[in-house]
């Protein structure tokens, strides 16, 4: 049976390791209110897409991994999915407490997973692989920079997928461009699976040519890439223009009236 995942990479809330580049317009503590804000937000909408399962890849900022046996007990009950990974001696409390301020964010259906070592590009390989590994046919990756990301864009990405691929394009990628020059999402069905190392090696993660550089591994290796409509991050205090006023993000509109409010 063929089935949709969409992979949603974070990083587990903490001031001062979260939306770095919203200070010092923002104190460290605003940024990771602000963070948590769009994780719930970003969740809460996710839960409208039908037939797709929602993987939540974290990070912890100081770089562990919560001690498992290969299955994490969350503090409200849940199981996160792991790997297995480890965390020093003096470093586990401290990892499980930062996870359960994530998992308070997600909702019930949702799974937890740890993401992969390596830099940015490694970690979303490590997704990609993983979901494939399990039986997933379709898996879409996004970030969540974007909280207000139209779900008509995700939906579509899966339709695109979902089409038949003939000889002359056998091999299907989907990308939505970011203003930044990046992405805000990349997907691909199976047929991807064992030769799309290539898109998430050698690419100057941060940088504004992230996606050419992308397209151009794409075009080497012979994929079909569809383009999504362009959409926007928000990275810095000028982005908050992008989201303010959205009648999408309730608990992100709270904590900008809050900081509203402080502003002289």
């Amino acid at each position: 049976m063929e089935k949709n995942a969409l992979a949603v990479m974070v990083r587990v809330p903490a001031p001062g390791k979260v939306k770095t580049r919203l200070t010092p317009g923002l104190s460290e503590l605003e940024a990771c209110q602000l963070y948590e804000a769009f994780l719930k937000d970003l969740f809460s909408r996710l839960c409208a897409l039908a037939s797709t399962d929602i993987f939540i890849y974290y990070a912890i900022p100081d770089g562990r991994e919560a001690v498992t046996d290969g299955c994490e007990t969350i503090p409200d009950g849940r199981e996160a999915v792991t790997d297995g990974q480890e965390t020093t001696s003096d470093g586990s409390e401290m990892a499980v407490d930062k996870l359960r301020v994530l998992s308070d964010l997600i909702p019930e259906p949702f799974a937890l997973t740890p993401q992969k070592d390596g830099d940015l590009g490694g970690r979303m390989q490590g997704a990609f692989e993983e979901l494939f590994s399990r039986g997933y046919t379709r898996v879409a990756l996004i970030g969540s920079d974007s909280p207000d990301i139209p779900l008509t864009h995700i939906r579509r990405t899966f339709m695109v997928l979902t089409g038949p691929c003939s000889e002359e394009e056998p091999r299907r990628l989907v990308l939505g461009p970011a203003l930044d020059g990046g992405y805000y999402l990349i997907a691909m069905n199976a047929s991807l699976a064992s030769s799309s190392a290539s898109l998430f090696t050698g690419i100057e993660w941060g940088s504004a040519s992230v996606l050419q550089e992308t397209l151009g591994k794409a075009q080497d290796a012979g994929m079909q890439v569809a383009m999504l409509a362009e959409w926007h991050d928000v990275d810095t205090c000028e982005d908050l223009a992008y989201i303010e006023g959205s009648d999408c993000l309730p608990a992100t509109a709270l904590v900008l009236q809050g900081l509203t409010r402080r502003q002289p």
